[in-house]
């Protein structure tokens, strides 16, 4: 999970979870702050990171 602020009140950013041994999904909170998938795919590691950076950059931006 990536997360940005105060270990009391963290926001959120994006996440990748575990799908089996090798498959990743990549989650990014929505406006309520519950997780939804960003990629119905199911990737490596490395690519779910890159697939965040690629295609929602604005996920990682630091937030108030």
């Amino acid at each position: 999970t990536l997360e940005s602020g105060p270990k009391d009140a963290p926001v959120a950013h994006a996440r990748v979870r575990r799908v089996t041994a090798q498959w990743w999904s990549l989650e990014l909170p929505d406006h309520r702050g519950r997780w939804s998938e960003a990629s119905l795919d199911r990737l490596p590691l490395t690519e779910a990171l890159g697939t965040l950076q690629r295609a929602y950059p604005w996920a990682l931006t630091l937030r108030e």
